[in-house]
């Protein structure tokens, strides 16, 4: 493994990877454990920008989990380390967390918590606003994405319309894109909307429109 050959950055970088994975199959706690090894065997070692990224990933575990004050505490982490240029050598593979994807990120971990809380959902849209304006036009994948968080984040605050508005946004980028994840967040977004009020015209027009999405292939 990548820390038996002495590369403890890359080897942080894999445990990362297997905790995002972890994290979006409904395992958190496993998500926990990696991040914390991740961390550990680092620690130094890792350039400002990989702490970043490890810390910004603890957080969205964390928010999964709903622990707000940990949650909290791992994003000041990650944004102590992300201000930071310590002179340090960052590895190509982490060049594309830049500021957009910062952004996203603080904004997925708001949207989690933003039932928790009207601050919460604020502070959701505000980072996920960030990201959407910093965004390459380029990053159709990650647009899709920022769509689908503020949507998320306007259905928990039953603001439909809105959430629908988003929602018809990140089926435009869909379908553009042959990604699994985003095929099933908007799913998993018409089912959270159809059981906040099944009624309403936006909603049952978004359920039509996602249950019409091409079947993407294992």
């Amino acid at each position: 493994m990548a820390q038996q050959g002495s590369d403890a950055i890359l080897a942080a970088r894999l445990l990362c990877d297997m905790a995002r994975v972890n994290a979006d199959l409904g395992n958190p706690m496993q998500s926990i454990e990696l991040l914390t090894l991740g961390l550990h065997i680092s620690q130094s070692k890792a350039p400002a920008a990989v702490s970043a990224k490890l810390h910004s990933m603890e957080a969205k575990t964390f928010a999964i989990l709903g622990q707000v004050k940990q949650c909290e505490l791992a994003i000041g982490r990650a944004e102590r380390k992300f201000s930071v240029d310590d002179g340090v050598d960052t590895p190509s593979w982490i060049g594309y967390f830049d500021r957009a994807q910062f952004s996203g990120v603080l904004g997925s971990c708001y949207r989690d918590l933003a039932p928790k809380g009207k601050q919460f959902a604020a502070q959701a849209e505000k980072s996920i606003k960030e990201a959407m304006t910093s965004r390459n036009k380029k990053q159709i994948h990650n647009r899709a994405l920022d769509h689908l968080n503020l949507a998320t984040v306007w259905l928990s605050q039953r603001e439909l319309n809105g959430m629908a508005e988003q929602a018809g946004e990140a089926l435009e980028l869909a379908a553009h894109l042959k990604s699994h994840r985003v095929h099933r967040s908007l799913h998993r977004l018409s089912r959270a909307a159809l059981s906040v009020d099944a009624k309403e015209r936006s909603v049952q027009a978004l359920h039509q429109q996602v249950s019409e999405l091409p079947t993407l292939n294992a």
